[in-house]
This record gives structure tokens, sequence and C-alpha cells, in this order.
């Protein structure tokens, strides 16, 4: 993370030691079940948790398989859990750390998909920045083998055939293995968002950075000025993209987290960011 950054006060700290702050944190599936039509889980507010002053997101496997009636086709056999900042706070301008253990440990993390991401509160807007998103283990129906990994991406456009475009396509790049495991370390997974790029670290280096000028006809519609984005930490159960879960996969996965700092350079301005609205 940018020295500059560190240097200023966060707008907030979360330490997970006095519950989920409901505040700021909003539980999805709290009210009621619910799903999303790319994976096979149902989304229950149980699965988020505070455990040893650790904020705990779960992925279970279930006793039987649920559908929904608005997609009656798909088997969900586990249960998944969802935390977001939305809509109590949003960054437009800003940084935010997650320290965070993640479930990719080998041979028992296929379809395990885990997601630090970042999405805007307005609907129908493309842009998405996913510091980290983890996959876990090859198991038979995934594509790569992804155990102690993760994969860190800036999106332009949620359209697939818009994204294999030159202008809106996406910038992506696979992490190298970490001295220490992601499934039995925690580390820290940053991002930092100005009007002109967006930077991701891990453990506070960078690893991902592109820029306005990168994708100059696609930025402005992406990120618009004046857009706050959530911070949102995820418990999927597979997808297309990096596969599903196999008989392999442990019955129970976590995200563990310790500690979430947010900052707003809105409310503590950073010299030399640029701003736009």
């Amino acid at each position: 993370m940018k020295s500059s950054v560190l240097a200023l006060k966060p707008v907030y700290v979360d330490t997970f030691r006095n519950g989920i702050n409901t505040n700021v944190w909003n539980v999805w599936g709290a009210k009621h079940d619910d799903y999303v039509t790319y994976d096979r889980g149902v989304i229950r507010g149980t699965q988020v948790s505070i455990r040893n002053n650790e904020l705990v997101v779960a992925m279970s496997k279930r006793s039987s398989p649920r559908t929904f009636s608005g997609d009656p086709v798909t088997q969900r056999w586990w249960d998944t859990g969802w935390i977001s900042t939305k809509p109590a706070y949003g960054i437009t301008y800003g940084a935010y750390e997650v320290e965070a253990m993640l479930p990719t440990a080998p041979h028992i993390s296929a379809g395990v998909w885990s997601g630090i991401w970042s999405r805007p509160f307005t609907a129908g807007i493309g842009g998405e920045i996913d510091p980290a998103e983890a996959f876990g283990h090859e198991g038979a129906e995934t594509r790569h083998s992804r155990a102690e990994v993760f994969t860190s991406t800036v999106h332009f456009t949620q359209n697939r055939t818009l994204s294999k475009t030159a202008d809106y396509r996406h910038s992506s790049k696979l992490s190298s293995a970490t001295e220490k495991p992601l499934s039995t370390t925690f580390h820290t997974y940053g991002m930092f968002k100005s009007d002109q790029e967006i930077i991701i670290y891990l453990d506070r280096k960078e690893i991902h950075r592109i820029t306005r000028a990168d994708r100059p006809k696609a930025w402005g519609a992406a990120y618009p000025a004046r857009t706050p984005f959530d911070v949102r930490i995820c418990l999927q159960a597979g997808g297309n993209w990096g596969g599903y879960p196999t008989s392999r996969t442990a019955l129970r996965s976590e995200i563990r987290v310790r500690k979430v700092t947010l900052w707003n350079f809105e409310t503590t301005p950073l010299a030399g960011v640029a701003y736009r609205g």
C-alpha cells in the first residue's frame, strides 16, 4: 500500500471484537435465504459469524439439496456466506485492506470460490474490482490448479462479448505462491482507487496496476465520478470459471478475517490524487 495512504487516519477500522457492526456491514441472507444464478450455493446469514474476534465467512455442505422457484433446476448442495458494506459505506476514491486467511488448501478446496470484491452501488455500471479471487485446488471440473494462489482482476464491463474487445477487456493477474500459504497464514489484501488508477496489493506490496490511460474508452463508464464501490467478502459454491465442488471438497471451508481498514480520500484527502465530478 502507498506509504502516503498508510500515513492517513483511516475512516474506519474493524477488528470484530464487538461482533458484526450492522451500521457498516450488511449480511446477505440474514432475512431470508437467497442465491445467485452462477453458483450452486444457498446464501444464508448463518454462514457469517464472529469467532475468537475474527469474522468467519463459511461454505458448508448441506444434508440435502435445495432449489429455488426462480431456478428450479439447479440442485444447491452448499450453504454460503456473503457480507458487504453496501449500502452503509462505499469507496469512491480511497483504499482498503483486508487481513484474511483464504481456504485454498491443496486437495480439499476444489470449487471453493473465495472473494474479496468491490462492486458499484449503482446497477448497470460495468466496473468491478477483485483484489482477490481464489478457487483452490484443481478438481475434476476445474480448468486450472489454484491451490494457495489467487487472481486479482479489474473489470470494465459485465457484458461477456464486449469484455473480449480491446477497449473493454478485463485486466487480470494470477498471483505467485507466497512463502507462507494463503490457507494457513493471514495475508493483507489491499486496493487503492483514484480517478486515474486502480492498484492491488498483497501484504502491502503492489502486484497489479491499471490506469485510465490503459482503458481510456471504458474507464469513464466503468468507474464514473462520485460512484461508490462496496467492500464485499464472500464464499461461493463454484462457478463456470473455476469449476464446482467435487467429492474431495471439504465439508466446511472458511474465510477468516481479523481486520478491515478503510480510507476515504474525500474526507481525508490524499495529496496528488485526482478527483472528478
